[in-house]
């Protein structure tokens, strides 16, 4: 279900991919078909804003997230559909991260520290780290990782988990 409201699948594909996958939910498609009508029906802003986004990219192949990054969009009619109601999420939440990022890196550096960020995977961050510096980056990973933002003319920000191990195969 989460597939066809967020991804922008058919009622079909949705179905047979994740339904079908999981036989002890044991729902027949019409209740399914059902479902998914009577959560659209419930969230009427949702139903509105994807019906204006789908119009918006077939008519001008192009569509921006809250921050102004605009995309165009090629291929068929389906792949656009998929695509553009998934790319304000995705590419907000790269947006995030990346200036994140660039923030810890900067402070790092300015800070003259050892420790070095790896990796990112995802929403997630990977650093090395000398056992001296812990405390400071966690410090320093929280605040610049839950720094408000104006999304919209409203400030939020995420809270974040911090993880730490001899490797990353035993983050805890």
């Amino acid at each position: 279900f989460f597939g066809r409201i967020s991804y922008g699948g058919t009622d079909n594909e949705i179905y047979e991919k994740v339904i079908l996958e999981c036989p002890t939910l044991a729902i027949a498609f019409s209740k399914f078909k059902e479902a998914c009508e009577k959560y659209l029906s419930a969230h009427p802003v949702y139903k509105k804003w994807r019906d204006a986004t789908i119009e918006t990219v077939l008519r001008t192949r192009k569509f921006s997230n809250a921050s102004g990054r605009i995309r165009t969009f090629m291929g068929n009619e389906k792949d656009i559909k998929k695509e553009a109601l998934n790319f304000p999420i995705q590419s907000q939440a790269a947006s995030i991260i990346n200036q994140a990022m660039i923030r810890i890196t900067n402070e790092l550096e300015k800070r003259n520290l050892r420790s070095k960020l790896l990796l990112q995977i995802h929403d997630e961050l990977l650093f090395e780290t000398d056992h001296n510096e812990l405390a400071e980056l966690k410090i320093l990973i929280k605040i610049e990782m839950e720094r408000e933002l104006n999304f919209r003319g409203k400030l939020v920000s995420f809270p974040i988990e911090i993880k730490t191990g001899p490797s990353w195969g035993e983050l805890r």
